[in-house]
């Protein structure tokens, strides 16, 4: 299975920037603030697990949907921040970069159906009427409760871009022997002849991700040659990427009849479902299986009721066991993909 099912090259200007004065409690990443917020999915309407990334002008849109489990009906706006290519806010104006409101209220909730767990389930789809991007760049969407202290309870990337160059990229194996059968390598040229460049090596900027992780992203690139109107970006040893290992594969869409590596599923208290996962073992030393995979992201599914399955779903309180050969006596193991929203996380 190739290492690599999405590469995302961005090309950024580098022009001096003054950072607003903005005080805020959150941060500039993919990052949900309160712990009765599941299920954070952002991506292009109709495909959740592609990168948030649009045109600008071609009338695309982005989706963000998510699940408060306290239910209910809450005040929940949005606001949307322009930022430099270090993911800071920008020195651009809000009325420079949005056309409409600078905030709006998020107003399309539904609650759960046929569940034992009550949810509300929340979407937002813009650019829409009240809100559209003026120009291209980074961007940072924050959802923040509305009531009181006005606190953030969720925040995503997503980037806008314009079509101004022509990137045409490969990928190789490592130049380093040690990293041939365990790392790829990224080399890339951009034409930038429709740009108004002057200084390229100063004023050209790339950022190379992998599966639409911020996490691991190699930023700053500087071109390392130039070549008429052609920036050449061919690192040794720089823009090289980890394998990694292979996802696991966590079926939950039938309850009624759920896969084979599910031992158990029961109901607790007649107000939620517990099961538990067949106890995970190391794949070290086991030849490499390689399937169709979404590389740590998920869908939302149910077969079981059919329909609207952002509503009718449940959700599981899954006991995960990883049998070992060895003692974890001063080490940890953690779940990590974009459902911990590719962190490590204390719970």
């Amino acid at each position: 299975m190739s290492i690599f099912k999405t590469i995302a090259l961005v090309l950024l200007f580098s022009w001096a920037q003054v950072l607003s004065a903005q005080s805020a409690d959150y941060q500039f990443i993919d990052n949900t603030y309160v712990s009765y917020i599941r299920t954070v999915q952002f991506g292009p309407d109709g495909f959740p697990n592609v990168m948030p990334l649009l045109r600008l002008g071609e009338g695309g849109q982005l989706r963000l949907q998510f699940d408060d489990m306290e239910a209910g009906v809450k005040n929940y706006n949005y606001r949307v921040i322009h930022c430099d290519r270090d993911w800071q806010p920008s020195s651009l104006a809000t009325m420079e970069y949005l056309d409409g409101f600078d905030e709006e209220v998020l107003r399309d909730f539904s609650f759960s159906f046929k569940t034992l767990e009550n949810y509300t389930h929340y979407e937002l789809l813009f650019p829409n009427q009240d809100m559209s991007m003026r120009v291209s760049g980074n961007y940072l969407l924050v959802v923040f409760d509305d009531e009181n202290d006005r606190f953030p309870i969720v925040t995503r990337r997503f980037v806008v871009a314009e079509q101004q160059a022509n990137t045409v990229a490969r990928v190789v194996r490592p130049a380093s022997v040690q990293r041939i059968h365990t790392h790829q390598e990224i080399d890339f040229t951009v034409d930038f002849q429709r740009l108004n460049v002057r200084n390229p090596r100063t004023e050209l900027s790339a950022t190379v991700l992998q599966n639409r992780r911020w996490d691991n992203a190699i930023t700053d690139l500087k071109p390392q040659m130039i070549r008429g109107k052609e920036a050449i970006f061919d690192y040794q040893n720089k823009i090289v990427f980890p394998a990694g290992n292979e996802y696991r594969i966590l079926d939950l869409r039938s309850l009624e009849a759920p896969q084979s590596d599910i031992l158990d599923l029961r109901i607790k208290d007649e107000e939620y479902i517990e099961g538990d996962l067949a106890p995970l073992r190391t794949r070290a030393f086991n030849a490499h299986l390689a399937a169709p995979d979404l590389n740590g992201s998920y869908v939302i599914s149910n077969l079981d009721e059919g329909g609207d399955s952002d509503r009718t779903a449940d959700y599981v309180d899954m006991l995960i066991t990883f049998k070992t050969g060895q003692d974890y006596e001063f080490e940890d193991v953690y779940l990590f993909s974009e459902h911990t929203e590719w962190q490590i996380k204390p719970e």
